[in-house]
């Protein structure tokens, strides 16, 4: 080889070394804020979480994991503060849900707080995201327990009554159970104007 050729394989070498080098610096710096956020002194604060949460999405934005725990954790802990940041942290765990099962459409966390929160918002979307999830992982017993409770809350109970057959774990059956029983109480109070 020539001078020149090595000397210009010399430095596509050092180019490609130091741009893995920057690109593994971040994501090392991005699992550090996930770590802190999940494992840390900072997982009993939904601010630094949801913070550490951002910084680590900029830094790597490839860690569905990452935004399952932001996501869980906004939503999960919405109620903790007062009625002026529940839309706030509702919001938040929409945007990390999204943001995830942009990643990773397979993760049951993610299209949970998805369909729930649309659930607040607008039903027969929450039903079609949970449908969506529902055909990839059809055999789960918790999956139809979900179904039948957004089923309930949108006073489709005969479709709900037809999904609680795919029940089979007791607990699960328990809790679809109690969301028809709960979602039907609430429409015979509002028909009975209570």
């Amino acid at each position: 080889m020539t001078r020149p050729i090595q000397l210009g394989v010399a430095l596509a070498l050092l180019t490609i070394a130091a741009i893995g080098t920057w690109h593994s610096v971040r994501a090392a710096r991005a699992q550090i804020l996930y770590f802190k956020s999940k494992y840390g002194a900072d997982r009993h604060s939904l601010d630094r979480i949801l913070s550490n949460s951002d910084t680590a999405h900029r830094l790597y934005p490839y860690n569905y994991r990452l935004c399952t725990w932001a996501a869980e954790a906004a939503w999960y802990s919405r109620y903790i503060a007062g009625d002026g940041e529940l839309a706030v942290r509702a919001e938040a765990a929409r945007l990390w849900a999204d943001r995830g099962r942009e990643l990773n459409a397979y993760v049951r966390e993610l299209n949970l707080v998805k369909a729930r929160y649309q659930a607040d918002h607008a039903i027969e979307d929450a039903i079609e995201t949970w449908r969506s999830y529902l055909d990839i992982d059809f055999w789960d017993s918790f999956n139809h327990a979900v179904m039948v409770e957004l089923y309930s809350r949108a006073g489709r109970f005969e479709e709900a009554v037809a999904e609680l057959a795919w029940v089979r774990e007791p607990g699960d059956r328990d809790y679809a159970q109690q969301a028809i029983y709960k979602a039907f109480d609430a429409e015979v109070r509002k028909l009975q104007g209570d």
